[in-house]
């Protein structure tokens, strides 16, 4: 089964994740941003990847922190997204949303990733 993926900046050109982030942001947090925010946490760790990861839309707020990779068993989002969502409330796939509201907002608990690593690696 392929996952799909939610953040992923570093594999994009810089002006276009830019401006992607920017046309996500919101003024306010959604209603349920908590929620997200706390079933993005629950998420599995998929793969544990060096480096860092800085704060594309500030000149000031620098590192983020490692591009770490989490999962639902579905989803794949990279950790970086909980940093954007909490500091600029960006929104977040409304399918994505979907299923985290069809799941009442708690993420299923993933026991071995080896085959969901297999079978989504990105050559």
């Amino acid at each position: 089964m392929s996952l799909k993926r939610f953040g992923f900046f570093d594999e994009q050109p810089e002006s276009h994740v830019v401006a992607e982030l920017i046309a996500s942001i919101r003024a306010s947090p959604s209603e349920d941003e908590d929620k997200i925010l706390n079933y993005l946490r629950e998420g599995k760790q998929l793969l544990a990847i060096p480096g860092v990861v800085v704060d594309l839309l500030s000149e000031t707020e620098g590192i983020i922190g490692p591009p770490h990779v989490f999962t639902d068993g579905e989803w794949a989002w990279t950790s970086d997204v909980l940093y954007y969502i909490e500091r600029y409330h960006i929104s977040i796939p409304s399918e994505f949303l979907a299923r985290m509201k069809s799941l009442l907002f708690q993420c299923p608990t993933i026991c071995n990733t080896e085959d969901l690593v297999r079978n989504n690696r990105h050559e």
